[in-house]
């Protein structure tokens, strides 16, 4: 749901961000979609045999009409472009129907519980420090459903992955076992509960 602000400033929640912020600083913006948008996208590879008339749909003739151990340069997604993919399509989706939420390469994420923030601080893949913040200032904000983020990038179609993010934009019907609050506004740093190992 989204809410006003008056409930939800003074309100405390737990955060993963940079090591090291000062205790009292403030944050406004949050550092994932600023990474995001410098993941290279695209690798090139040259591809041979049946790779080749794979990746281009050849058919089974293929053999006949073209040199298939020639090889051919192709770009083709990095791994790590999943993310960044996956992001836009949630950004257009949410663009489309759901503009009074905060954008996911704008705002600061956060969990509502330390229980919470513990689960999935350990599962982070980048050095950080979870922080306990004080909400100070809101413009929007939304509870989101982590589950509703996952998705077998390698076998669903773009159509699949753009019902899958109306569901996340859509306020849930009962409180998500996995929630993630998403903030556009400001928080002051109050205090360190944990490090990632570096």
């Amino acid at each position: 749901m989204v809410a006003g602000a008056s409930p939800w400033i003074g309100e405390r929640l737990f955060g993963a961000a940079q090591r090291d912020l000062r205790l009292d600083s403030v944050l406004t913006t949050g550092a994932y979609g600023e990474r995001l948008r410098h993941l290279p996208l695209f690798q090139r590879q040259q591809v041979v045999g049946d790779t080749l008339a794979q990746h281009f749909q050849l058919g089974p003739h293929a053999s006949a009409l073209f040199d298939l151990q020639h090889p051919r340069t192709v770009r083709a997604l990095l791994p790590t472009a999943t993310s960044p993919v996956t992001e836009l399509i949630w950004e257009v989706a949410r663009y489309h129907h759901f503009s009074e939420r905060p954008s996911r390469l704008q705002c600061l994420f956060f969990w509502q519980t330390e229980e919470q923030a513990y689960q999935w601080f350990g599962t982070r893949t980048w050095p950080a420090t979870l922080y306990e913040v004080e909400v100070v200032t809101v413009q929007r904000i939304f509870i989101a459903d982590m589950e509703a983020l996952e998705w077998d990038s390698t076998a669903t179609t773009m159509d699949a992955a753009y019902t899958q993010a109306l569901r996340y934009w859509q306020a849930p019907a009962t409180v998500p076992r996995y929630p993630e609050v998403l903030l556009e506004g400001s928080v002051r740093v109050i205090q360190a509960v944990a490090e990632q190992p570096r």
